[in-house]
């Protein structure tokens, strides 16, 4: 099994560091019928197949094998050792393990097909002995944050070895004071969203980890909102990432503008938006669907702001 050491500091991109998926198919009954990777919609990068976090989740792709990454439909699936690992959920193309203690066991997938054959994958479980966060955008603490909206920390696991550990679920992350805030649920390996619901000062620590400060403002407190595309032109069919950064009446940054700010396509029959939480606190993809002007605007109330983008 594959493993990484965790990078200090740590990046908003922690995944990007993980190593590449070494295919772990072929049981000894199964020949290697299918191939398996780690599934997550914010991995910056294949990840190792494991370790899994204990009492946390992760989902694992299956496919077929040869190069096509097709999900694969499959019979069943179940580990060699329920007590180290069980199957929470499956559906095509789809296994979703649990880790339940630390140890090594093994993953059997079953083929639906008449005659039926098992493929076999390994799995590592280990206990989460760090976790740490990093501010967005490695924004220097205390990182101000809007009411109510959602911001996302760099999230990296690691067992007492300093080996990164997968998973998502109840991560142990502890809110000062404990009604600051809230973890926001997500399936995300690699980002840890929370939201403050109280204005002031409040830390968010994770295990073993040192506290991060963070400063808890009204969301009518950004007076001032920046739409920046990372190019002002695209082709028929292409894509273009643009990030909206809040301000305060002091010029300084605000996060968490997610669920605060408003971003839509205002030109949708030339254009349209979609999240990309990965990109920054704020940031969505604009995919061009006909030549002309795309105009993306973010808005907060009465702020405003907006950048066209031209499709050529």
């Amino acid at each position: 099994m594959s493993t990484t050491e965790i990078p200090r500091p740590l990046r908003l991109g922690v995944l990007a560091a993980l190593l590449p998926l070494a295919a772990c198919g072929g049981g000894s009954t199964g020949g290697g019928s299918y191939d398996y990777q780690v599934v997550s919609t914010d991995l910056a990068a294949q990840a190792p197949l494991g370790p899994l976090a204990t009492g946390l989740e992760l989902d694992v792709g299956v496919y077929t094998t040869g190069g096509v990454h097709t999900p694969a439909p499959f019979g069943t699936a179940q580990t060699h050792d329920g007590a180290i690992a069980s199957v929470a959920a499956r559906s095509t193309g789809l296994i979703t393990l649990l880790g339940r203690r630390a140890g090594d066991t093994a993953v059997d997938v079953i083929s639906g097909a008449s005659v039926q054959s098992v493929d076999t994958f390994p799995i590592s479980v280990a206990d989460i002995a760090r976790v740490d966060l990093a501010p967005p955008e490695d924004a220097a603490p205390p990182v101000v944050v809007a009411q109510g909206g959602l911001v996302r920390f760099g999230l990296a696991l690691s067992d007492a070895g300093g080996t990164l550990v997968l998973g998502y679920g109840a991560i142990p992350v502890t809110f000062t004071p404990a009604d600051a805030g809230a973890a926001v649920a997500s399936k995300s390996l690699g980002l840890y969203g929370a939201r403050f619901s109280k204005t002031g000062d409040a830390t968010l620590t994770g295990l073993g980890a040192e506290p991060i400060d963070v400063t808890v403002i009204p969301a009518d407190a950004v007076t001032d909102l920046v739409v920046a595309p990372e190019a002002t032109t695209m082709s028929l069919g292409g894509h273009v990432v643009v990030r909206v950064e809040g301000r305060d009446a002091t010029g300084g940054r605000v996060f968490g503008l997610t669920d605060v700010v408003t971003v839509a396509a205002t030109t949708a029959a030339v254009c349209t938006v979609a999240p990309t939480p990965t990109a920054g606190d704020l940031a969505v993809t604009v995919s061009a669907r006909a030549h002309g002007a795309c105009e993306v605007t973010a808005t907060r109330g009465a702020v405003a702001a907006s950048a066209t983008i031209t499709v050529q």
